[in-house]
């Protein structure tokens, strides 16, 4: 992984599992990165093995399950086309959101 700026140590263990091919260890990655089915996991997998979405794009995405669906969506080697990601974050984004709206 060659990056010109910093990555998030969730982010790098997540991106390190998906080379490795194997599932992230821990709850953290897995809440965060909105990984709640294989299909989620897969949507990331493929465009991430196949260069589609950057290290860079994932740690933006981080804890956002809009930007995700987003990355995941935009990507050809995505096998789960219209797949949805949450994250626990989103509603408080939500939250935050309409609070400065008022």
């Amino acid at each position: 992984m060659t990056t010109s700026r910093s990555i998030r140590p969730l982010t790098k263990r997540l991106y390190e599992a998906i080379l490795a091919d194997i599932w992230p260890d821990g709850a953290a990655a897995i809440v965060d990165f909105g990984l709640e089915s294989q299909e989620h996991y897969e949507a990331l997998y493929y465009p991430l093995r196949a260069r589609e979405i950057t290290v860079e794009q994932l740690d933006d995405a981080l804890g956002s399950g809009p930007k995700l669906t987003a990355i995941a969506g935009a990507a050809k080697s995505n096998p789960h086309k219209g797949i949805v990601f949450r994250t626990p974050y989103d509603e408080l984004l939500e939250q935050e959101e309409e609070g400065e709206d008022a």
